[in-house]
């Protein structure tokens, strides 16, 4: 899972990015898909690079506040 380095506020949810092996990944999730996933989205907005996200299964996990550089979370 990559560290979310920015998010971007769309009408009907958030546009993601991420680096992957070098290179730039961007991906839009609706705020419903978001709040499925049990993501508080105000802090995902606020706070990008607390959360990790998996590009290929479209999943994004809260990582410890603060920890998100040693945070161990399964894959």
């Amino acid at each position: 899972m990559q560290e979310i380095v920015s998010s971007e506020r769309e009408d009907y949810g958030l546009n993601l990015t991420w680096r992957e092996k070098g290179a730039k990944k961007v991906d839009f999730f609706t705020y419903s898909e978001l709040v499925d996933m049990k993501i508080n989205v105000l802090d995902l907005i606020e706070h990008p690079h607390f959360y990790r996200i998996d590009g290929k299964r479209r999943k994004i996990l809260a990582t410890p506040k603060g920890c998100c550089q040693c945070a161990e979370i399964p894959g």
